[in-house]
């Protein structure tokens, strides 16, 4: 299992049996000892089931220990992918690789699911190793939503940019307009934190360029992906639509 871990978050591409080493211990039990990471951490996310030589291993759709559990759910993924880019000069593309399949990670923890379904959700799982995966899948649609925020004028920069990190992280989110009490604001954050926002509040932050709530928009939700649904135990979910502001209002600024 801990190599497992170490092979989805690194994107291991070339995890072979020759790459594991076997160490007989004193009480005469067998250790394994991963070698060679050459294939870590690439520009690219393309790995197949046939790089990952434990994948058919029936311990992987065993359980995860408890151990393990805290373990994931303690990793600091952002902390971790600066030390990548500082120390380790790992290029920007291979650091949000690294981010997205740890995030996949620890969503699966979360939803109790076994290595087996969080990997199979990591690599191509075809015969030919040709279909993209689930993780490919989701940083094509995040870089294609990134363009269509850059280069359309018809997006507040700061809604768009929030509402794109709310459609690929895994919880639901409603962001909605509260007429009976005035312009209010109420957001389900995917940390499951609440935010109300008054209008004495959008008078108090006019200057600030990180409030990024538009006063015309009345409701936007935002799911996880099709991709991640398995690991949250919903279906029939679609992408959802990025947070529109129009008028006025918004602020074309390149802030």
């Amino acid at each position: 299992h801990k190599i497992a871990i170490l092979d989805i978050r690194l994107l291991n591409a070339d995890r072979n049996p020759a790459n594991l080493l076997c160490r007989r211990l004193p009480d005469n039990t067998m250790e394994l000892i991963p070698i060679d990471h050459g294939y870590c951490l690439r520009s690219m996310c393309d790995v197949s089931w046939m790089d990952w030589c434990w994948l058919d291993w029936p311990q992987m759709k065993q359980p995860l220990s408890e151990k393990s559990k805290q373990y994931i759910r303690k990793l600091n993924i952002e902390s971790d992918a600066r030390i990548l880019r500082e120390r380790l000069n790992i290029t920007e593309q291979a650091v949000d690789f690294f981010r997205t399949s740890s995030s996949i990670l620890k969503a699966g923890v979360e939803a109790d699911l076994s290595l087996y379904d969080i990997a199979v959700m990591c690599c191509r799982n075809d015969n030919l190793a040709e279909k993209p995966s689930t993780l490919e899948h989701l940083t094509s649609m995040a870089s294609e939503l990134s363009q269509v925020v850059v280069v359309s004028e018809d997006w507040h920069h700061a809604t768009a940019c929030r509402a794109l990190e709310e459609q690929l992280t895994p919880k639901s989110v409603v962001v909605s307009r509260d007429r009976s009490s005035g312009r209010t604001f109420r957001r389900c954050a995917s940390s499951g934190e609440f935010l109300s926002v008054t209008d004495a509040d959008v008078a108090d932050d006019d200057d600030d360029d990180d409030f990024f709530f538009d006063t015309k928009m009345e409701t936007l939700e935002v799911t996880v992906p099709s991709g991640l649904s398995k690991a949250l135990g919903e279906s029939d979910m679609q992408p959802p639509p990025l947070a529109h502001s129009s008028g006025s209002g918004s602020d074309s600024s390149s802030d």
